[in-house]
């Protein structure tokens, strides 16, 4: 009985699946007759509106190069010429024509004379400022239009080129409504396209019957011209009296017209298409109906509900669970896959807690050796800290001797060997620095740094300074600037620290800028409630690019090596002002722009002496 209700079912679901199709097919083919017409209007309707946004895509992005291509170094530095001649700006617009790979790129001067044409090295020196968007470009700074331009129309953008406030030219770039567009239209909107201008056909893309047709393009274009003049419509128009093509047009700007053709020919390729895709759909339907039934029809519940309980109870935990895998069919094979899953994620969760127990036992042995590490660069700033005499001990006697050696020297007249004792010299003096850098450093890390606190003229102390750096300024042909707008007056605190703060800071300005200017500022501010000191060191140097600020305050580092081959140092006067900066209750900010230079600000306090002396001092 089970047997002979199953059959009935699978052979009533498959009856009804099959009629349904068919009557389903059935009636689409008779909408499809009937409003064949209305079709075509409806897809010469989208088609319209998709030419429109690819109209308006094309423009957008054209703009968007324009605005890239006037923002360019090159160019502006083309524009900065005092005598640019034609050759030059031919030059100019070539390459830029190349990167921008459009048909149609032009430079303008600012009162809108053509100075380059990528397409013509020959090109008159021709006046276009009459024309609208090039005149809306040097007021507003861009244009766009659909500009007729030497026999063709070309959908063109304008980007006025600035340097400084001032505009100094125009690059103009567009791409031709010629075949080519045509054809990328046509591949969006479906439709046949046509550019008309003055009852000419300038540029089209057609159907591969369309192209194979008596009518030639000219032909057709005349046929449109007078197929529109006499119809009611400016927008969806009869083409031809036996109303088996229709025609939209979409006019644009300088006379030109898009035209967008539909024929019934492609109405019914494309119902037929669409057919036979429905028709495809519906089998595949009622085949996966008719099996779905079957299968429903043709499987026990009881397998199924061993599987379930089986699976609750492994989703509980139970990684030994198993079903019967009974006999051979599906659902046999079912549960035997079940049953190889879970012996599988058993031995992958016994593998796991191995994995993890190694894992610990790793990870034990990296915190042992972190500790390790960190006593040991403990040990080595501790051993650094303390050997700052012996180290800098003989360098100073070799400087001593040395300078003793070239007064000899001199008093002898025996300059070669004066020449090259003060090479000696220089490289103690050098070797000194990197010496008391480290030795620097080292202290901040082993935490041996101390305050000698006492007050002191800020002011004599940014003179002494700039003093001091006036030769490595010189050396790079900077100009060293002391800005003051009034006295800062007299601070407490550890002038020694702030000295050398002002001069890291002095040095490295002085050190990456060439022929330009070196500024120090220095002005009373409140942060967080303490009255502070902000030193400033304004440069115009090669400035910093934003992914190596946050690195050159780490030790032995800089914005990247090709800065540290190019220009030297160890890295480790930044790192150490700010740890002086921190001591005395400031810090180091950076802003920088590069090729324009950079600020840095340090700030300390104003008074460090202790809450409680500040307490007395007040009082008195």
């Amino acid at each position: 009985m089970l047997r002979t209700v199953q059959g009935r079912l699978f052979a009533g679901t498959g009856a009804v699946v099959l009629g349904f199709a068919l009557l389903s097919f059935a009636s689409i083919e008779l909408m499809m007759r009937r409003h064949t017409d209305a079709a075509m209007l409806r897809e010469l309707d989208a088609a319209r509106l998709a030419s429109g946004r690819v109209l308006a895509l094309r423009r957008e992005v054209l703009q968007g190069g324009a605005r890239a291509l006037a923002q360019t170094p090159y160019l502006k530095a083309t524009y900065t010429i005092d005598e640019l001649d034609a050759a030059t700006a031919f030059a100019t617009a070539v390459q830029l024509k190349d990167v921008s790979e459009t048909p149609l790129l032009l430079l303008l001067d600012a009162q809108g004379l053509l100075l380059a044409d990528a397409a013509d090295p020959k090109a008159p020196r021709a006046d276009l400022s009459a024309q609208t968007f090039v005149q809306q470009t040097l007021d507003r700074g861009e244009g766009q239009a659909l500009w007729f331009y030497r026999g063709r129309s070309y959908l063109a953008s304008a980007c006025a080129v600035t340097v400084g406030d001032g505009v100094v030219g125009v690059v103009v770039i567009g791409i031709a409504a010629d075949d080519a567009f045509a054809a990328e239209i046509r591949q969006i909107t479906g439709a046949d396209v046509l550019f008309v201008r003055g009852g000419r056909l300038i540029g089209q893309a057609r159907s591969a019957a369309a192209d194979a047709s008596e009518r030639s393009g000219t032909a057709l274009a005349a046929a449109l011209e007078s197929a529109r003049a006499g119809h009611g419509s400016r927008d969806v128009f009869l083409l031809s009296s036996s109303a088996e093509e229709r025609a939209a047009a979409v006019d644009l700007e300088d006379g030109v017209t898009l035209v967008l053709v539909r024929t019934l020919t492609d109405m019914l390729r494309l119902q037929e298409e669409q057919k036979r895709g429905l028709l495809l759909v519906s089998l595949i339907c009622a085949l996966l109906a008719i099996a779905a039934s079957r299968m429903m029809a043709a499987r026990l519940c009881r397998p199924i509900v061993a599987l379930t309980r089986a699976s609750e109870m492994f989703g509980h935990g139970d990684l030994t669970v198993s079903v019967p895998e009974g006999g051979g069919d599906e659902l046999g094979a079912l549960s035997a896959g079940f049953n190889r899953m879970t012996g599988r994620i058993a031995r992958l969760v016994a593998e796991v807690r191995s994995h993890a127990d190694v894992l610990e036992a790793q990870q034990r042995q990296l915190q042992q050796a972190h500790s390790a590490a960190e006593s040991a660069n403990r040990a080595k700033s501790a051993f650094l800290a303390n050997m700052s005499h012996e180290l800098r001990t003989p360098l100073t006697a070799i400087i001593g001797y040395s300078e003793m050696l070239i007064e000899e020297a001199e008093e002898r007249e025996e300059l070669a060997d004066a020449a090259d004792l003060e090479k000696i010299v220089t490289s103690a003096r050098h070797l000194l620095s990197l010496v008391n850098d480290v030795l620097d450093i080292s202290k901040v890390e082993a935490g041996k740094v101390s305050l000698e606190v006492e007050p002191f003229n800020l002011d004599a102390l940014l003179s002494e300074t700039i003093g001091l750096v006036q030769p490595l300024a010189a050396k790079n042909r900077n100009r060293l600037l002391l800005v003051q707008d009034k006295a800062v007056g007299t601070i407490v605190g550890d002038s020694q620290k702030v000295r050398q703060v002002i001069n890291n800071l002095l040095s490295n300005a002085c050190k990456f800028t060439r022929d330009g200017d070196v500024t120090l500022r220095a002005r009373r501010q409140v942060v967080d409630g303490w009255e502070c000191m902000a030193i400033s060191v304004s440069d115009t140097g090669i400035g910093i690019a934003d992914d190596g600020i946050d690195g050159i305050f780490e030790p032995f580092s800089q914005a990247d090596n090709s800065t540290a081959r190019r220009y030297g140092g160890t890295g480790l006067g930044l790192a150490i002002s700010r740890s002086y900066c921190e001591l005395m209750g400031g810090t180091i900010t950076v802003t920088s722009v590069v090729g324009r230079g950079s600020t840095f600000t340090a700030t300390v306090r104003a008074d460090l002496r202790p809450a409680s002396a500040l307490a007395a001092a007040s009082a008195a």
